[in-house]
């Protein structure tokens, strides 16, 4: 949602079936988790900008990989773009919502 970085149960059951993934199929790769927002000013959250907004989702993701799922810590790099890696214009609200995400990127060594 916008302007929030909680995971929903939906959330938790994806990044328990992406963990699995990872754990089988990239063993010894290195996991970058990266934020994402829409370019919506913030207004009504507890996050001053949507770097942070884009941050806190990450570490989201990184709590659930390390504390449910199991996956090293050290093998985890997060960041936050906030609105600066667009997948679509933020001009509908359909765009705005695929902006709003986080990606893991599979570094293998």
């Amino acid at each position: 949602a916008s302007g929030k970085a909680e995971l929903t149960s939906n959330g938790r059951q994806a990044i328990a079936a992406v963990a699995a993934t990872l754990k089988r199929n990239y063993p010894d790769a290195t996991y970058w988790i990266e934020g994402h927002t829409d370019s919506d000013p913030i207004k009504k959250s507890r996050f001053p900008t949507n770097r942070d907004v884009s941050l806190a989702r990450a570490m989201a993701v990184l709590h659930s990989l390390v504390g449910e799922a199991g996956i090293d810590d050290g093998k985890c790099v997060v960041t936050g773009w906030g609105e600066y890696q667009p997948l679509a214009a933020n001009d509908s609200d359909k765009n705005k919502a695929r902006n709003r995400r986080v990606e893991i990127i599979v570094n293998r060594r």
